[in-house]
């Protein structure tokens, strides 16, 4: 499917569009803290405090939510969502907002003796999901966007003068779209790049401030959401294309952290996983004699972010050490693992919450071999790109 502008939902923009309007999950013992949102999904549309019975998950007190269920949902919805499990259950909320808002439920009848380890396995589970679904959200929004970066960033069709090979003299610079391509023209001499959604946005950027070039970055969307930027340099007579890399540098100065540039001869840059469904790692380049990009090759491939979480949706085994033929941590359903890295052939590297080091392996694109379902059929908070 095509998922254009959408790729980042859990991951970058959307994520920080959804931190925005609302809350982050908070400790899941303590459930009734969060923004109450403007609207529900119920018959009380205009007036969420209107008196009426309904839910937002109806059945989550005694069905597994799915995963399907809750993406999409604003930060704010989905703190009501695991509120409303308590609630149901007639936990006593201290907090204004969460009071006035299921005291207009109609189900809604307080149980001051009512703890949360009373909930269900199922309530529990309900839980759980959606808490990570509200602290992954939170995480990649505080994550994206750290990074300091060297550049000037200007809008295509804007003319643009700087010394862009160090020998003192400005050049003339203008970047423009032009049908399916981008042309860059310096001082007369033009290039042209192939590039199917250009970001309205380019840079100039330092990629080894010891030498005298200064580099060009040409962002683009794919044609869905396969984010790249292509780079190219003037040597004082002609444009030459270093090549590219995955992920998106600016848009508009606003860094979404894809590529990271720090002066240092070096790119990291954003990845798409070519195993376990769509998520992504950092690649490394650097600047070769012929000052083209060249990647520099890596045994394991850190998860970009960090870590990528994922919510275990059934009880698997996990394998101690790569290259192990039997699995045997056994991991429950509810709890969550990171993804901290890969081979990007067959293995991925995971963390437990307390620590633990372990392994996935995968066969077919997204089989796994420790339980042979997909991918999907295991984990949430994969993404499902085309």
């Amino acid at each position: 499917m095509n998922i254009k502008r959408n790729i980042l939902i859990i991951m970058i923009m959307t994520a920080a569009l959804m931190m925005a309007s609302g809350c982050s999950g908070k400790d899941q013992t303590n459930p009734s803290q969060g923004n109450l949102p403007e609207t529900t999904t119920d018959s009380s549309q205009n007036n969420p405090l209107s008196k009426d019975n309904s839910f937002i998950f109806p059945e989550s007190a005694t069905k597994k939510l799915t995963e399907d269920q809750i993406r999409g949902l604003e930060t704010p919805k989905l703190a009501l969502a695991r509120n409303e499990i308590y609630a149901r259950r007639g936990y006593v909320f201290q907090e204004a907002e969460y009071k006035n808002y299921f005291a207009q439920k109609t189900w809604y009848k307080p149980d001051i003796n009512f703890q949360t380890d009373d909930l269900t396995t199922v309530e529990q589970y309900n839980v759980g999901l959606i808490k990570f679904f509200e602290d992954t959200i939170a995480k990649y929004a505080k994550q994206y966007g750290q990074s300091k970066q060297i550049s000037n960033v200007y809008k295509l069709g804007q003319n643009v003068s700087l010394d862009m090979n160090g020998d003192g003299k400005t050049e003339r610079i203008l970047c423009q779209k032009e049908n399916d391509k981008v042309i860059v023209t310096i001082n007369g001499n033009s290039l042209k790049i192939d590039s199917d959604n250009p970001s309205e946005y380019w840079a100039v950027v330092d990629i080894d401030q010891n030498d005298s070039y200064k580099e060009i970055a040409l962002g683009d969307y794919g044609p869905s959401d396969d984010l790249t930027t292509f780079f190219c340099f003037y040597d004082g007579k002609t444009i030459i294309n270093m090549g590219k890399t995955g992920g998106l540098y600016n848009i508009e100065n606003t860094l979404n952290g894809s590529v990271a540039i720090d002066g240092s001869g070096k790119i990291s840059a954003m990845a798409r996983s070519r195993i376990l469904q769509t998520w992504f790692y950092s690649k490394e380049f650097s600047i070769a004699k012929d000052h083209r990009l060249q990647e520099v090759p890596q045994v394991l491939y850190t998860a970009y972010p960090a870590d990528y979480d994922v919510f275990v949706l059934q009880p698997l085994k996990l394998y101690l050490n790569k290259g192990d033929n039997t699995p045997v941590l056994l991991i429950h359903e509810g709890q969550t693992l990171k993804i901290t890295g890969t081979d990007d052939q067959a293995w991925c590297l995971l963390e437990t919450t307390d620590g633990k080091k372990s392994w996935i392996a995968v066969d077919n694109y997204d089989t796994l071999r420790n339980n042979g379902l997909k991918a999907r059929e295991t984990f949430a908070g994969l993404n499902y790109a085309d």
